[in-house]
């Protein structure tokens, strides 16, 4: 495709999008038949990013926008959420990137120990926020969107093991023991689902799990023991948030390298040479707790804390197959309290609040 040609299907696209009204600003990406409704997403999308951003198309044209283009279009396919949540996040981390540098030009190099941004910096935080989730792709659908902390068809196997206990207590003769075991059983299978929502609070899943884990796996009826659950699902029900297994942590977690695999694929000029770098550090933190590497602030790229801060806030303000948002209100309030246990920059979360509106709508 020729670059001219490239920047008029741009320009054209654009038309649309003021015709229409429409732009990725709410919290959770739209429905599919959004995409299908509206020709053209990506097109239109980088074309606003490309007109926005300013001095972007001295960086990212010919042979460099058609590899975007053609990444972003297979992400927008695939997978709307997380093309949506990308594309918020390169709108925001460069409105972010925009005010640090403000204060870097107001206060001088000390606060930040560098001197002003470039323009090209600032187009590489952006191709960061557009490509950092690509990996993501390449997971099993099934774990990427997993609702519950058990799968449906788990917990039709439970039910069936619920079931299957309580047609056995019909041979109990002690008709007080009877209806003692059949109101466990619908205990059991209730407080199986509480502690499957990954929404539940965390003095419940305390409370059942003190008083009544040892009871959620099985059930003894006429001296023959009827497993309700596996010591496995039991672990994952435990887990204080989330839907995954502690595998399936594990295996979401190669998504950061699995990016990092996939954009080094497009052959970048030698300006982005931090781009990688800096996607590949979206999931750490300052003080070594983060993943993949555990690595520490004097080991993180400058742009990097940047991206996690507004990947974070995105991540907390979108809904999710098994979360609802946060208010921008229990946003802040979460991204002060990792602030204050050294995961994120501190000085860029008060950067964000002195500007949030112009960051989060632009």
């Amino acid at each position: 495709m020729k670059t001219n040609d490239l920047f008029f299907r741009l320009y054209f696209s654009i038309i649309s999008l003021f015709v229409s009204g429409h732009f990725l600003k709410a919290d959770c990406a739209p429905p599919s038949e959004w995409s299908r409704t509206y020709s053209h997403v990506v097109l239109r999308d980088l074309n606003h990013i490309l007109t926005y951003v300013t001095g972007m198309e001295r960086f990212v044209h010919g042979e460099v926008l058609e590899s975007l283009t053609v990444y972003l279009e297979y992400l927008e396919q695939q997978h709307l959420e997380t093309y949506g949540h990308c594309v918020r996040v390169a709108q925001r981390v460069f409105r972010l990137g925009q005010f640090v540098n403000a204060e870097i030009q107001k206060s001088g190099s000390a606060k930040f120990g560098r001197g002003t941004l470039k323009t090209h910096e600032l187009v590489q935080l952006v191709l960061a926020g557009l490509l950092h989730d690509y990996g993501k792709l390449y997971l099993p659908r099934e774990v990427l969107d997993k609702e519950k902390k058990l799968y449906p068809w788990e917990m039709a196997e439970i039910e069936k093991n619920v079931i299957k206990a309580r047609l056995a207590t019909d041979s109990v003769i002690d008709l007080a023991l009877q209806d003692e075991l059949r109101l466990k059983l619908e205990d059991i299978l209730y407080f199986i689902k509480l502690l499957n929502d990954p929404e539940v609070s965390d003095s419940q899943r305390k409370m059942v799990m003190k008083y009544w884990n040892v009871w959620l796996t099985g059930i003894i009826i006429n001296d023959v023991y009827y497993q309700i659950l596996t010591p496995d699902q039991l672990d994952v029900l435990a887990f204080p948030y989330g839907t995954w297994s502690q595998e399936e942590r594990k295996q979401f977690e190669t998504h950061v390298q699995l990016s990092v695999d996939a954009v080094s694929e497009i052959s970048w000029p030698d300006t982005f040479g931090e781009l990688i770098p800096i996607i590949s550090v979206h999931h750490e933190f300052l003080n070594g707790s983060g993943y993949p590497q555990g690595l520490t602030q004097e080991q993180i790229p400058f742009f990097g804390p940047l991206l996690t801060l507004m990947d974070i806030f995105d991540a907390l303000r979108s809904s999710r197959s098994y979360k609802g948002p946060k208010t921008v209100q229990d946003t802040l309030k979460i991204l002060r309290r990792m602030a204050d246990k050294g995961e994120v920059d501190g000085r860029l979360l008060d950067i964000l609040i002195q500007h949030l509106d112009e960051v989060y709508h632009w």
